[in-house]
């Protein structure tokens, strides 16, 4: 784990996070969107992760979905007939219009993506959680639940354990690394953490200082990673990379839902989407090189999804950049390495767990408790304390536990608050709700399409008052 004197580095945290959309409707806001970023960001973000040191942060839920029953043989299904069929469309009405021919080969490309990801799901052989579980060293909350709204502590350890249980059972492994949903900290969440085997976490750090902030921990043993807030908004803000005119164009589409417009109007030109990918990625790795000079050890986080599915040229600039990134001499680690030289070190300082935080609008809860969203935090403490307190464990039913997980998801409240189909969300949120208050009968779940969802519950948790 040594490295050249004076070296910096940098931990790559990725997280992979959908809620749970199989058997919730189908395009465009139902599962047919979990396999749009299967097949545009999963399979080639675990590719990458397979050859580099990326830390991957696989939620459950996600694993919950890729392996029920008849999940591949869905996501097949999507890519060669309901894929296939739409760029078939656009080819035969496209090809009668010379006058479109860029148009055209934007559809060719984007189905060649489509084309590539079908033969991938096809090798896999049905097992498509593979890919993700082979990477995945740390795990998150169950359902992505934001753990400072949770009402009580037995909720968040039902959240945690159940994710750990989940985690350890799909990979194998397990050495502590936790994704807070939302990179939602709390310092009342630090006892619950530790005590069910969560070791390190990544936390933003509000009005932390220009210069950075490097890993700690705490009195208690929790390591905290803090978020490299410049080199995350290089990428990821509104002004960062993904909205060069060069790249695709992720928000219009064509009537068959097919992206075929560059972010400056024209029509996409995969060649130079990819050159200006890895011309992103060579400023980046630069600027990752300054910070990280004197041997500072950063972290930085992004959602996986945001590498393919939201950012089209997203995994061209990921394997880019790590190759840039030892071109300029920094350190690529995976996070569980970093903390593990920086404790034999000696390099780890003790101090204080960070302040409230989110990686939300407002850098706190807003988005998820704010004037818009209101009656989803009611509702979600109403129902979590009715349900929870003064309860026995073999009280409480599996089937209304998922279905309280299900209302949890830190999803539905992000899509109203932020204006992203909130009528899907509000029809979500409103039905898990309405299930909690109806009794489940002899079903596994009060909803048939929750039976695969959190198959590894730690109804242990609820002991804790």
């Amino acid at each position: 784990m040594s490295r050249p004197a004076g070296a910096g580095s940098l931990a790559i945290v990725l997280h992979t996070h959908m809620p749970y959309v199989h058997g919730y409707g189908t395009w465009p806001f139902g599962e047919e969107w979990l396999w749009e970023v299967y097949g545009s960001s999963y399979l080639p973000v675990s590719a990458l992760a397979e050859q580099a040191p990326l830390t991957v942060s696989l939620t459950p839920v996600v694993g919950d979905q890729l392996e029920a029953p008849g999940a591949a043989a869905a996501c097949e299904h999507f890519l060669d007939v309901v894929r296939r069929g739409t760029h078939d469309e656009d080819r035969h009405w496209l090809s009668q219009k010379p006058d479109l021919a860029g148009m055209l080969t934007a559809s060719e490309h984007s189905w060649a993506h489509h084309e590539r990801a079908l033969a991938q799901v096809r090798a896999l052989e049905g097992d498509l959680l593979a890919p993700l579980a082979a990477v995945s060293t740390w795990t998150s909350a169950a359902t992505h639940a934001v753990l400072p709204l949770v009402a009580t502590e037995a909720g968040v350890r039902l959240q945690v354990g159940s994710g750990e249980n989940s985690h350890r059972r799909r990979t194998g492994r397990w050495g502590g690394g936790f994704w807070l949903p939302e990179c939602a900290w709390d310092p009342e969440l630090e006892g619950p953490l530790l005590d069910e085997g969560v070791r390190t976490v990544c936390a933003e750090v509000p009005g932390a200082p220009a210069e950075g902030l490097v890993p700690w921990r705490t009195a208690s043993g929790l390591r905290i990673l803090p978020i490299d807030r410049p080199l995350i908004d290089a990428i990821w803000h509104h002004t960062g990379y993904p909205g060069h005119a060069a790249y695709r164009d992720t928000y219009r589409r064509s009537f068959q839902n097919h992206n075929l417009w560059a972010n400056g109007g024209e029509p996409y030109d995969a060649e130079a989407g990819a050159a200006q990918a890895r011309a992103h990625a060579a400023e980046w790795a630069a600027l990752v090189a300054e910070r990280t000079a004197g041997g500072r050890d950063l972290v930085v986080a992004f959602d996986t999804e945001l590498f393919g599915h939201w950012w089209h040229e997203g995994p061209l600039f990921l394997e880019a950049a790590v190759e840039a990134l030892a071109a300029h001499g920094v350190e690529l680690v995976q996070a569980d390495d970093l903390v593990a030289r920086l404790d034999a070190d000696g390099a780890l300082p003790v101090a204080e767990a960070p302040a409230a935080g989110t990686w939300g609008r407002g850098r706190d809860l807003r988005t998820w408790s704010g004037t818009s969203v209101a009656p989803i935090a009611w509702e979600l403490r109403r129902a979590e304390l009715d349900l929870l307190v003064g309860r026995h464990p073999g009280e409480v039913g599996e089937a209304s536990l998922r279905d309280l997980l299900a209302l949890q998801a830190s999803d539905w409240a992000f899509m109203v608050a932020e204006d992203r189909t909130p009528g899907y969300a509000w029809s979500r949120f409103a039905g898990h709700r309405l299930s909690l208050t109806q009794p489940a009968g002899s079903l596994p779940s009060s909803s048939p399409r929750l039976r695969h969802l959190a198959p590894d519950l730690a109804q242990d948790a609820l002991a804790v008052g």
